[in-house]
């Protein structure tokens, strides 16, 4: 019969035996996983530079103000308004315009605005702009002399994309058009319209009395003479043309 000592003596080298085996088909697994997983990073080919490459075109593409990409917008006859980025010469590339996969021209106007007028038939409408696509649904066609103010006849039953935001414009003259130097600077320039900075908050109050904007805002008029700080003047998805929620546009002042 086996003695305790002896047992002891026979566990210890069964023990160190087993560990052995057992490190070493870890080990062999891993080195196995390592070698499986490297080709994968082995065939990534991409430049460290891709990155800010495509980071630098998109900061060159167009700027699109008006519509809003995957929106409701209430009339067919609209006018797309984009501003054009300069290019590492610091001049201005001529960009394309597609709609429904068409050529569009642009209107006469010196960059770096772009300006077309269109008028689109109910339904989506796919729109590119310098290779930037933009989807539109247009809830009703736009027709000469009737009113197209956002909202106006919208028809709740058109078909229009369950969860897109209507993209409000503000209003323009009778036939649907804008007139740019209602708003801004404007002169013509080798039969092309320039258009300048917007001019002071003053232009605002040709429609928009002192006493009105207390009553609506509840605040005093005189420490907000930029309206573009709370209002996209070209369009936007919210209400009275907000660029965002009442909040966060307090606190650009207020703690």
């Amino acid at each position: 019969m086996m003695g305790t000592a002896e047992r002891r003596r026979l566990v210890v080298p069964l023990t160190l035996l087993i560990l052995f085996f057992a490190v070493g088909w870890t080990s062999g697994r891993s080195v196995a996983t390592e070698e499986r997983a490297a080709p994968a990073r082995e065939t990534t080919n991409e430049s460290p530079s891709a990155g800010a490459d495509e980071k630098e075109a998109s900061s060159r593409a167009p700027r699109i103000l008006f519509p809003g990409k995957r929106c409701i917008v209430e009339s067919g006859r609209l006018e797309l308004i984009a501003l054009a980025q300069p290019q590492k010469d610091g001049l201005f590339a001529e960009v394309p315009l597609l709609v429904d996969g068409k050529p569009q021209e642009w209107g006469p106007y010196q960059p770096p605005v772009l300006v077309a007028r269109l008028e689109l038939t109910p339904g989506k409408h796919l729109l590119n702009v310098g290779g930037k696509d933009l989807v539109v649904f247009i809830a009703k066609a736009g027709k000469k002399g009737e009113d197209v103010r956002a909202g106006a006849g919208a028809d709740p039953k058109d078909g229009r994309p369950e969860g897109w935001p209507a993209f409000r414009s503000h209003p323009g003259s009778k036939d649907g058009w804008k007139n740019c130097a209602l708003c801004h600077g404007t002169e013509i320039d080798e039969g092309r319209m320039k258009v300048g900075r917007p001019k002071h908050y003053e232009v605002c109050r040709t429609c928009h009395t002192s006493e009105e904007f207390v009553r609506i805002h509840a605040h005093p008029e005189e420490p907000l003479f930029d309206c573009g700080m709370c209002h996209g003047v070209h369009g936007a998805r919210r209400p009275s043309f907000l660029i965002a929620s009442a909040k966060p546009l307090c606190a650009l002042c207020h703690e």
